[in-house]
């Protein structure tokens, strides 16, 4: 239950930028992006981290509690995903226009990528 809620709910609390009243600007979307690039970052070295533990354990308690830290490590596809996205809207202009459509095959494209591991 820690991990479902509370862990992630602490960590957005405490890193994540808050918005400036009025509205989306510049400014918010490269603090959003920042952040969603340090989770990804953060993601992907303890991906690393307990994958390498993971492999060195020796006794099953050892294995246990890699194979537990793992979990921490999941908020990097949902980081790049949103990376992608606010990076393909960047680029392409609104999301009304064909940036909508770029958004679509790259997401779907990361998600074919996710399904094969």
């Amino acid at each position: 239950m820690c991990l479902l809620i509370t862990a992630p709910a602490a960590f957005i609390y405490a890193f994540k930028p808050k918005p400036t009243p009025g509205g989306d600007s510049s400014a918010d979307v490269l603090a959003t992006t920042r952040f969603d690039l340090f989770v990804a970052r953060l993601s992907l070295g303890i991906d690393v981290s307990t994958s390498l533990l993971t492999l060195t354990s020796t006794s099953s308690a050892q294995w246990i509690a890699a194979t537990s830290l793992t979990a921490f490590g999941s908020g990097l596809l949902p980081s790049v995903k949103s990376l992608a996205l606010v990076l393909s809207l960047r680029t392409g202009g609104n999301a009304d226009g064909p940036a909508q459509s770029e958004t679509g095959r790259i997401l779907g494209a990361l998600s074919v990528l996710s399904a094969l591991g």
